[in-house]
């Protein structure tokens, strides 16, 4: 849904954007928007990163994450939800409610 949306958003802006004026001033508005969903997901994870942190970040002298640098950060393999969903049997299935 996030990334129809975004298509939509993408397609709006490159029918609004028509001089070099016009793509600063959406560079501006999508750094904005990013900061601030940056500080809500923080407040959302009980703050992991500090004031000084997100005032790195938003004057980039944070060097983004390449994924390689992601993949090592998660070294526990998480378990597979699909896989153990469709192990058990099914909420009030004939097979759930008998055992």
């Amino acid at each position: 849904m996030a990334s129809t949306r975004s298509h939509g958003l993408a397609r709006l802006l490159s029918r609004l954007i028509q001089n070099p004026k016009d793509v600063e001033i959406a560079k501006k508005i999508i750094i904005e928007m990013s900061q601030i969903r940056l500080e809500m997901r923080n407040e959302q994870f009980s703050r992991p990163l500090s004031e000084k942190q997100l005032a790195e970040i938003a004057n980039g002298q944070i060097k983004p994450l390449t994924v390689e640098e992601m993949l090592r950060a998660c070294q526990t393999r998480l378990p597979d939800w699909f896989e153990i969903y469709h192990r058990k049997p099914l909420p009030l299935s004939s097979e759930s409610v008998v055992n």
